[in-house]
């Protein structure tokens, strides 16, 4: 073993090294090590993430003040602000942060891809409120189309041709994206 060659200078350091090979050489001592080592790459990741996470910490600090300051500001104006309770708010940060560190890498991933563009979270707005719409309207008058020719009739509406169009094109990118 390296550290029973290691040499010591005095007999403190020498008891130190007996002590640490006795505690070593238990079972459970051993067993917790060999575990650990299973883990290395789990734990490896979770320092990486617990370290963006600190990386970012004046970042996030700013963001849950300043989204705090907002909160207040919007509270205050509709005179909501003794609804709203601040221990829970932060009782749910804090359950939050503690979620945080398992999560690390998937935010990181998230953060760090295009998903979060304006434009993307501009589509993905816009898609929802016309499922929205379409799921009111089918509820309120029922299913349009009948058959083959009131398909056939709604394709000569501008707005079916533009989002037929898109559907298309969106196809046509990902059929690209996949080969």
């Amino acid at each position: 073993m390296v550290l029973a060659s290691a040499n010591f200078n005095s007999q403190a350091g020498s008891d130190e090294l007996d002590l640490l090979l006795t505690r070593i050489s238990q079972p459970a001592t051993a067993q917790a090590i060999g575990e650990v080592l299973d883990r290395v790459e789990l734990i490896s990741t979770m320092l990486r993430g617990l370290d963006e996470v600190l990386m970012r910490g004046d970042v996030i600090a700013d963001s849950l003040s300043e989204g705090l300051g907002d909160l207040r500001r919007v509270a205050k104006q509709a005179k909501l602000e003794s609804s709203i309770n601040l221990s829970e708010l932060l009782t749910n940060l804090a359950a939050l942060a503690a979620v945080l560190p398992r999560a690390t890498q998937s935010l990181t991933t998230l953060l760090d891809s295009d998903m979060l563009r304006p434009q993307v979270i501009e589509m993905v707005s816009s898609l929802a409120d016309s499922g929205i719409e379409a799921q009111e309207t089918v509820r309120k008058h029922g299913s349009i189309v009948k058959g083959l020719t009131t398909l056939l009739r709604s394709i000569r509406d501008p707005d079916v041709q533009r989002g037929l169009s898109f559907a298309i094109e969106t196809a046509r990118a990902t059929g690209k994206r996949m080969s």
